[in-house]
Parts: C-alpha cells; sequence; structure tokens
C-alpha cells in the first residue's frame, strides 16, 4: 500500500510571493498616477484660467453671448455690476489713427464706430496718449481732441480720469480697460498704406463691448 507523503497538498492552496508582489506594485502605481493626474489636472485648470485672461483677446467673441473671462469677474467684479460706470482709456496714434506722428494719421478701421458704441453703453472714454501742447511740433494734443470731437466722439478726460480725484493723487489715469497698440497681446493689423500696424478694432471692439454689456 503506498503512502501519500504529502496529503496535505491535495486540499492547500500554494499561492506564489511574486502575484501579492506584483499587487502590492500595482496599487501602489495607481495611487500614484492618481496623484500625478490630479497635480496635472490642476496645473491644466490653472493654466486654463490664465489663457482665459489673458488670451481672450486672441478670439473672437460674439456680443450676444456676453462672455467674461472668470478671472475678469473674479478681479473686477464690483466693477461689472450694475451702477458702476466704466472707463476706457484708448490710445491715439497706432491706435485711433496711423502712426504718423506729429502728423494726423488716416483713420484706424473700425475706431471711431466701435468708441461710438462703447460710449452708448456708457462708457467714460479717455484720451490716453503721449501727444502734448506747447511743443516744437506743436498743439499736438489738441489736434488729437478736437480730431475725436469732430467724429463726435465725447471724452470724459484727457490724459486724466476726473472720477480718481477723490482716492488717489497718482499721475496715472485709472482705466478698467486701456485699449493700446504698444499693450502686450493686443490684436493689430496691418492696413494697406498704413505706416505701421494699429489696433485690430474688429477684435477689440467685440470684447470691450462684451464687458460694457455685463456691467449695465
Amino acid at each position: 500500500m503506498e503512502v501519500n507523503q504529502y496529503p496535505e497538498t491535495k486540499a492547500a492552496v500554494f499561492v506564489s510571493p511574486q502575484p501579492l508582489f506584483l499587487s502590492f506594485f500595482s496599487l501602489l502605481s495607481s495611487r500614484a498616477a492618481i496623484l500625478y493626474l490630479y497635480r496635472e489636472q490642476r496645473n491644466f485648470l490653472h493654466k486654463c484660467a490664465q489663457i482665459c485672461f489673458y488670451g481672450v483677446l486672441l478670439e473672437k467673441i460674439s456680443p450676444k453671448k456676453q462672455i467674461i473671462p472668470w478671472s475678469y469677474r473674479k478681479v473686477m467684479g464690483p466693477y461689472l455690476s450694475s451702477g458702476h460706470a466704466m472707463y476706457v482709456c484708448v490710445d491715439f496714434d497706432g491706435t485711433i489713427v496711423d502712426h504718423l506722428f506729429p502728423e494726423l494719421g488716416a483713420p484706424a478701421p473700425g475706431a471711431i464706430k466701435w468708441l461710438k458704441r462703447f460710449a452708448e453703453l456708457d462708457a467714460k472714454i479717455i484720451l490716453f496718449t503721449m501727444r502734448s501742447d506747447n511743443m516744437s511740433y506743436g498743439n499736438l494734443l489738441s489736434e488729437a481732441v478736437q480730431y475725436l470731437q469732430h467724429e463726435g466722439i465725447t471724452l470724459f478726460g484727457i490724459n486724466h480720469n476726473p472720477a480718481q480725484d477723490s482716492w488717489t493723487s497718482s499721475p496715472k489715469a485709472y482705466a478698467n480697460v486701456y485699449i493700446d497698440d504698444a499693450a502686450v497681446g493686443c490684436p493689430t493689423i496691418h492696413p494697406r498704406g498704413f505706416a505701421r500696424a494699429c489696433v485690430n478694432w474688429n477684435m477689440v471692439g467685440p470684447y470691450v463691448e462684451s464687458m460694457l454689456l455685463q456691467s449695465r
């Protein structure tokens, strides 16, 4: 009669340590992957917020949508609520007209049309320019002001915001929006015959309009 020397092996289940090690390693890997994805998602959302604020000028925004970047609403929320005037500082040479300083350049396409639209939406328009009077070139600032008046643009201020006198003595004109061809990120075009590129009002106009509509 043959005796089974290892009867326990008939019922026992042998578990190799290798699968356990792999399972534990997979668990650690999964957790690391989750943490990695969480960090990447957080960084991605942060970058999206930055892009929304700094890069929205590069996209055409339909005035009907009245889209305001989330980061802009967060910072400027009190000024976008009803009852708060919005101040728009606008450069002259290269923004409203072709940059032929000290001469008066041709009108930048769409500039006057959009400035009138801003005024219709109760924007306070401030001329913010390096032009000045009583210099060797003549009264260049007065020429710019007269040009805008002739085009039907009423200015709230000239290189100064009268509404800020009660809370600051800074020489910088306060505004919610600054439109300048030299501003970083400002979309520009170079119309045929222009000496230099100027503001692309087809993009800037709807963007500012959407903010003004939101503030009403």
